[in-house]
């Protein structure tokens, strides 16, 4: 008859024996073990709220990364079209300047693109020339400068999410924790289970040498 198979009389009298603490003491350890399989269930699914709680911490982040990397990049169309716009607009009025100047240079009689009044021509065209190219630079400055936010702001998503992404990897099945956790005591629980047995085989026989000898 193997251990497995013993009468749950057997186990009671290992127990319930006067002087069997080494049976108590190993059912003592039996417990430990059972109680260790049902705390590394628990540990693990405890870590894995803590874990879904902070890959939904990453998600939201890298959420809000994409709203401002968007915001950011339709901010330096804008700043691009406001500059053309702006451009457009000072040529138009520099261009309107210099044909009214040159139309009155030749209601006044003066050879218009000679002398003086070439060199009134050619000035206003350089002043208007320089400030299209300012403000063409200002411009692409203020719109690179909100691309890089933009940029910036989807670097920070794609790290959330890759950070969302390794904290799912570190997810463990709590089931399995468990079964891991009851492999590794398996042997530990036979090994005791067994002793106990067999002591409760054994008080029987000695109880029964003892009356002999008396």
């Amino acid at each position: 008859m193997t251990w497995y198979d013993q009468p749950l009389t057997s186990l009671g009298s290992a127990i319930g024996g006067s002087g069997n603490l080494a049976g108590i003491g190993q059912w003592m350890t039996i417990g430990s073990t059972v109680s260790g399989v049902i705390d590394s269930f628990f540990s693990a699914r405890v870590a894995n709220i803590q874990t879904e709680a902070q890959i939904s911490a990453y998600k939201h982040q890298a959420a809000i990364a994409d709203i401002n990397a968007k915001t950011a990049y339709n901010q330096s169309l804008a700043i691009r079209k406001q500059g053309e716009y702006e451009a457009g607009l000072y040529g138009l009025q520099a261009a309107q300047q210099i044909a009214d100047t040159k139309a009155n240079q030749g209601a006044s009689g003066v050879k218009i693109g000679y002398g003086s009044s070439g060199n009134v021509l050619d000035s206003m065209k350089f002043s208007a020339e320089s400030d299209l190219w300012s403000m063409s630079m200002s411009t692409l400055s203020k719109a690179q400068a909100a691309e890089r936010q933009a940029m910036s702001y989807q670097q920070q998503g794609t790290q959330s999410l890759l950070a969302a992404s390794s904290a799912k990897l570190g997810k463990t099945n709590p089931f399995m924790q468990a079964g891991n956790a009851m492999l590794a005591g398996m042997g530990n629980i036979m090994s005791k289970y067994s002793d106990v047995i067999g002591q409760s085989q054994g008080l029987p026989k000695q109880a029964t040498n003892a009356k002999g000898r008396s």
